[in-house]
């Protein structure tokens, strides 16, 4: 009767047959999308963030009732998103969109390159972990909240690392055990 997904963390894309007796469901964190027939991507992050990006069709977003999930005051319960949008979801601002959006650019990670317009360096790292066969480590967990904007492959997390490290001005330190991207050393004034 119905079509139901739990992501429990990760990303994952769906092309969805057209059947409106069998609704599509994907639950992510509080987050549940239902598509009857479309193409979108859902992201679930490990710092609660939830992603939903259509690059097909109309796809409706809405927060779980489970767990007593409640919107705060001024806060959407449900969003609906059609082609080239966005909904995100975060604990702290609730459901945010639909914002516009490339959605080819947003699901370039099914061709192996990743791409990025102002996200969080913990989510970017996040992402590189994924293809890294060494854990890449924040020194200091404030420097996730620096954005990074730009697009490499994923076959090149080192090359990637290295001129993400740059391009941030942070000292990149690699160790027998992980790759730790360190604040700059500051500068004695006088």
């Amino acid at each position: 009767q119905r079509r139901d997904i739990a992501l429990t963390r990760g990303r994952a894309y769906f092309d969805v047959a057209h059947d409106a007796s069998r609704p599509f469901e994907v639950l992510a964190d509080r987050v549940v999308s239902r598509a009857v027939g479309t193409r979108f991507s859902v992201s679930h992050r490990a710092q609660q963030e939830v992603a939903v990006a259509v690059g097909q069709g109309r796809v409706q977003v809405r927060l779980s009732d489970a767990d007593g999930v409640r919107a705060s005051a001024g806060q959407a319960r449900m969003i609906e998103a059609g082609v080239d949008q966005q909904v995100s979801y975060r604990v702290d601002d609730g459901l945010q969109g639909p914002r516009r959006i490339d959605a080819e650019t947003a699901v370039s990670w099914r061709q192996g390159s990743m791409t990025y317009q102002a996200e969080s360096l913990a989510n970017v790292i996040e992402d590189l972990n994924r293809y890294s066969s060494v854990p890449i480590r924040l020194q200091d967990p404030a420097l996730g909240r620096l954005l990074v904007t730009g697009r490499w492959d994923s076959a090149s997390v080192d090359r990637w690392v290295e001129g993400l490290a740059r391009a941030l001005g942070l000292r990149l330190e690699r160790q027998r055990d992980q790759i730790l991207l360190r604040a700059p050393v500051a500068r004695d004034a006088g």
